[in-house]
């Protein structure tokens, strides 16, 4: 496998950006299994809050109890939008190289026609 990395030129006020980013060979595809891998580990660690949260929100009662509730409940909503976040970027780069591998694909097949009909 070739190098590892996403190329960026920065945009010089032209009207032309074509050819401006390029992906090395598996960079797409390891920054989805990195996503991937950032998901678990922050799914991991949320647990382990919500773990010790509960434990602690056990030992309260009345509205000091319901007002700890509230907010964990808040709190596990925000940790679900940022998780979904995570999951949409990881589909997101994950399409992105299967798009990428099928443009790559044509140009290869158009070549190796060119190249046949030239002999």
């Amino acid at each position: 496998m070739g190098v590892i990395g996403i190329h960026c030129a920065p945009y010089d006020g032209g009207d032309n950006m074509a050819g401006q980013i390029s992906a090395a060979e598996g960079a797409i595809l390891k920054g989805a299994d990195t996503v991937s891998a950032t998901r678990d580990d922050l799914k991991a660690r949320i647990a382990a809050v919500e773990s010790q949260m509960a434990a602690i929100g056990s030992n309260w009662t009345g509205p000091a109890a319901t007002a700890f509730h509230a907010l964990m409940a808040r709190w596990n909503e925000e940790a679900n939008k940022v998780n979904n976040a995570l999951v949409q970027f990881e589909d997101n780069l994950r399409s992105a190289q299967r798009d990428y591998d099928v443009a790559d694909q044509e140009q290869e097949s158009t070549f190796a026609k060119l190249a046949s009909r030239l002999g």
